[in-house]
């Protein structure tokens, strides 16, 4: 399966079954801080939730249309990033991501999801990248603010968040001003 190793510690790789219960365990341990930003990340959260995540995942990948990589970090899965859902017609992706709340700060995310841009780039020849985040999600929207991406505009209240409405920054980056590509 696909994995891409950023150094000697950090690596991402394609989520398999094989995975499901270090996934359980990340999410559970990390439900309240990763369940604030993501609906699926509640307390119902189950092994069987895991395994339905992870097949999805690689549904996508055996399509073409995306993929879920954990993010393994001496590893340790601490987290996931992926490109959710693959339109080749125009060449575009939304990247998502998670991670666990202990491992935040330390520029992990920065440099996985820089990973996935050299390789959406380079690679597999996208054109455009875009990343969706809550605006009161400050560590979220920092990864496409450290990275160049340009911000489009703000989606009023286009996300129910469990207890209200949150605005949504959409961050977007072309191929053309990805210095990497």
């Amino acid at each position: 399966m696909f994995g891409y190793k950023i150094d000697d510690t950090l690596k991402l790789r394609i989520l398999e079954l094989r995975h499901a219960e270090p996934l359980y365990n990340v999410v559970r341990a990390n439900q309240q801080h990763i369940g604030k930003w993501l609906r699926w990340a509640n307390e119902s959260y189950s092994l069987e939730n895991a395994k339905s995540y992870i097949t999805v995942g690689l549904n996508k990948f055996v399509a073409n249309e995306g993929f879920r990589c954990g993010i393994w970090l001496n590893n340790e899965l601490v987290g996931c990033v992926g490109l959710n859902r693959i339109n080749w017609r125009s060449h575009y992706s939304p990247i998502g991501y998670w991670m666990a709340q202990e491992q935040q700060g330390k520029g992990i995310m920065t440099r996985s999801v820089k990973a996935l841009i050299d390789y959406a780039f380079a690679e597999i020849g996208l054109n455009r990248l875009e990343i969706y985040c809550a605006t009161e999600n400050k560590r979220s929207w920092a990864v496409p603010e450290r990275l160049g991406f340009s911000l489009e505009g703000i989606l009023r209240e286009a996300d129910w968040l469990g207890d209200h409405f949150a605005d949504i920054a959409l961050y977007s980056m072309l191929a053309s001003e990805w210095p990497r590509s």
